[in-house]
């Protein structure tokens, strides 16, 4: 899926009809523009969502040993969808080694996690994960273990952006 929407929508042959911009210069051209690259990270940000979603209530479900989602939004993460758009902007922009990208992500997700624990426990009062009982964490936002796992993910969606790409 994410190759087919880079080949839609990054592709200058095809994201445009007819294969050119209908404005070729000027602000018209500038709005085009920022619109299809809006769309491009929405759809990045939908399915990062929803395939963080599937991770997360997998990884939870096996261990409660029962159905647990865990999230706000049924079939849905935000922070996975956040991490997604993150990552991606990371993997195009940045002129780096892959295992830089994949480092410089896993610090990037980490601090994505520890802001969105600060900004749910402000705005909605509650705490959505707590890693207070983890060896190694900082006020229960984040934690060693998790950090690895956030590192072993995002080596594997590199490793796959690459395969698509």
């Amino acid at each position: 899926m994410v190759c087919y929407l880079q080949l839609v929508i990054r592709s200058s042959s095809n994201a445009y009809p007819g294969g050119q911009p209908r404005f070729s210069r000027g602000w018209l051209f500038v709005l085009e523009t920022v619109i299809i690259s809006s769309m491009y990270y929405f759809y990045i940000f939908i399915f990062g969502g929803f395939l963080g979603w599937i991770l997360d209530t997998a990884f939870r479900s096996l261990q409660d040993k029962r159905y647990s989602p865990g999230t706000l939004i049924p079939f849905f993460s935000i922070i996975y969808g956040a991490g997604a758009v993150v990552l991606d902007v990371l993997f195009v922009y940045a002129p780096l080694a892959a295992y830089l990208q994949v480092l410089v992500g896993a610090v990037l997700v980490v601090l994505l996690e520890l802001l969105s624990g600060l900004i749910a426990l402000a705005v909605l009062k509650r705490r959505l994960w707590n890693y207070e009982t983890s060896r190694f964490n900082y006020r229960g936002f984040i934690d060693l273990q998790h950090s690895l796992y956030w590192l072993l993910l995002i080596a594997a969606y590199r490793a796959a952006y690459q395969f698509f790409r």
